[in-house]
This record gives C-alpha cells, sequence and structure tokens, in this order.
C-alpha cells in the first residue's frame, strides 16, 4: 500500500497542495495536520492536485471538502486536478465540485483560477 504523502509549495502565484498514495483511515490524522498546516499560512487561490492519489476515505473527502470551503469562504478560490477515475466519481457524489470546479491537470485549474 503506498503510503500517503502531502506537500505544499507556490507556483505561478499560486498554492498547490499535492496529496498521493492512500488516504485510507489510518493516514486520516497525517492528513488532517497536513491540511490543518497548509490553512494556517491562509492560501488565498489554492489547486488541490490529487493526480497521484490512489484511494481516499471518507475522513480524508471531509478533509480535502473542508480545505476547500475554508479556502472559498474566506474570499479565495480552489481547483481540484483529479483524473476521470473512481476517485473523481466518489469526490462528485460528495459534490467537492460545486466547491471547487475540477480538472484533469494543473494547468488546467492554474488558468481556472486565474480566469476572471
Amino acid at each position: 500500500m503506498p503510503e500517503l504523502a502531502c506537500s505544499s509549495h507556490r507556483e505561478d502565484g499560486l498554492t498547490v497542495f499535492a496529496v498521493s498514495g492512500e488516504a485510507g483511515v489510518a493516514a486520516s490524522q497525517e492528513l488532517e495536520i497536513a491540511v490543518a498546516r497548509l490553512l494556517s499560512t491562509q492560501p488565498e487561490r489554492l489547486v488541490i492536485d490529487l493526480n497521484q492519489l490512489a484511494f481516499v476515505s471518507s475522513l480524508g473527502i471531509g478533509q480535502l471538502m473542508m480545505l476547500a470551503q475554508h479556502v472559498t469562504k474566506s474570499g479565495g478560490a480552489a481547483a481540484v486536478v483529479v483524473p476521470e477515475n473512481d476517485l473523481r466519481v466518489a469526490l462528485k457524489r460528495c459534490r467537492l465540485h460545486q466547491i471547487a470546479p475540477f480538472a484533469t491537470n494543473r494547468a488546467d485549474a492554474i488558468a481556472a483560477l486565474r480566469a476572471p
């Protein structure tokens, strides 16, 4: 099972939060800590990159939704990079796309956040 890895960095004036591996129940606390650390930086425009995420539990989906909601309710904007797969279907069922639009690659997510 691939371990969960979370990283954040600045790219093209935006914050990119990349999550890879498996965000199962056992890794939910690690994801929660990474999200809290990211939120402490108060990102205004956020790309949540899930292209390398193999699995996410319902707890992990909740953390990702909370992250996107916090950014948008603070007056910022977020977009989610997620491939056309079962993960996208699960996130769509949870209506994450209503908080942060989905893109299939990072370039499209960045472009969506730059659009007026």
